[in-house]
């Protein structure tokens, strides 16, 4: 069964996701997902101390590109890209203090962090220290000073700031003027695009413990499967996938029309529900239940398989030249079309992934579950 989550808003925590700075040759690499090239490049110039490359090796650990997929050994370099003043890394630190990650969540730490990245125009960060002086985390509760970060933040188009400002209460028509859209040194068409082109994208698998469920009879598996009851089911694994595409815009004033762009995608493919059943009339130490036991695995591993292999192909979507970015936006008429201009874009870049994952899947567990299949899983036992 497939449950596909709408669009939703960002709010305060949310992990760093892949995103990089410079035209350099690692970036290069980075951007057509050589990633192994990448992280090569970067990491002589991370081990001698460059803040950027510290971060981006940080990143790569932290979501397994190129590399196995080691928090702390992200975390360790987050660390010191925080360490030597990248306002990114910074922002990252204190998410991890938000959530516990060192033993219980430190509110008090992850506001100092944040206003180290917050003083180096962060939106990010502004946004996360504002919030922290809205409600009462880890400082002394301050509305100027919240309005007075959550209005920055604001500033540099974070609409997620900008709830912030409204739920308080604030203006935030008379700020518009405040966002520094354009550089000055182009001319032509409205929106020509911001001088930070940050695009963070996030696509992470959640796969999780499959148990062997040995309760159910013949029949019970009968009434519990796909087949429908009166059909002889020995064995059935359960999945249930869920695909979930959380993203963050922004819209931000241009003369006559608004500039709108992609700021983050965070696309998780899970399965909620994983789990084998081996009807209870057969002993775990029989033949039967073996090749039982076998052929359920076996479903179970190729769903892990799809999610796997489509993993980066997301991600590779995501990196669509149709998807307006800050330094190349779009044009719309209104902050409203926004909304509607993420819809048609998600339609048209993940939408056609999504389907193929769904049908691949369902291809490769039927082809499973054929007659041949079943006849040779017959043969290997005399007991059944």
């Amino acid at each position: 069964m497939l449950r596909r989550a709408g669009l939703t808003v960002l709010l305060l925590l949310a992990f760093a996701a892949p995103t990089v700075a410079g035209d350099d040759a690692a970036y290069e690499a980075y951007h057509k997902g050589d990633y192994a090239e990448a992280y090569r490049l970067w990491i002589p110039l991370a081990e001698a101390g460059d803040p950027s490359a510290q971060y981006n090796i940080a990143v790569m650990h932290h979501h397994g590109l190129g590399v196995e997929r080691v928090l702390s050994r992200a975390v360790r370099w987050y660390a010191r890209a925080a360490e030597n003043g990248n306002a990114k890394a910074q922002t990252v630190i204190g998410d991890f203090y938000v959530d516990g990650y060192w033993e219980g969540e430190d509110y008090a730490a992850a506001a100092s962090w944040y206003a180290l990245a917050a003083e180096q125009g962060n939106a990010e960060a502004q946004r996360k220290l504002g919030i922290l002086y809205v409600q009462d985390f880890g400082v002394t509760p301050d509305r100027a000073q919240a309005v007075r970060w959550l209005r920055r933040s604001h500033a540099q188009g974070d609409e997620e700031a900008t709830t912030w400002l409204r739920a308080l209460g604030e203006s935030v028509e008379e700020l518009a003027e405040e966002l520094v859209f354009l550089d000055p040194s182009t001319t032509g068409r409205p929106c020509q695009g911001l001088n930070d082109p940050a695009y963070d994208v996030h696509v992470r698998i959640e796969i999780p413990e499959v148990p062997v469920n040995h309760g159910l009879s013949i029949a019970e598996l009968g009434q519990r499967s796909f087949h429908g009851p009166g059909q002889r089911v020995l064995g059935v694994a359960e999945s249930n996938l869920e695909i979930k595409t959380e993203a963050r815009h922004s819209t931000a004033p241009s003369g006559d029309v608004y500039c709108f762009w992609v700021d983050a995608v965070d696309v998780t493919l899970r399965y909620d529900t994983l789990q084998i059943f081996v009807a209870r009339e057969y002993d775990s130490r029989s033949c039967a239940y073996r090749e039982i036991l076998q052929h359920e695995e076996d479903h179970i591993r190729v769903s892990r398989e799809v999610l796997e292999y489509y993993a980066p192909l997301v991600r590779s979507a995501l990196s669509s030249l149709t998807i307006p970015k800050a330094r190349d936006p779009a044009q719309i008429d209104s902050p409203a079309e926004g909304e509607r201009k993420m819809e048609e874009l998600f339609d048209k870049v993940l939408e056609p992934v999504y389907s193929e994952i769904i049908d691949v899947l369902e291809r490769r567990q039927a082809e499973l579950d054929a007659p041949r299949e079943y006849d040779r899983i017959h043969r290997r036992c005399s007991n059944w």
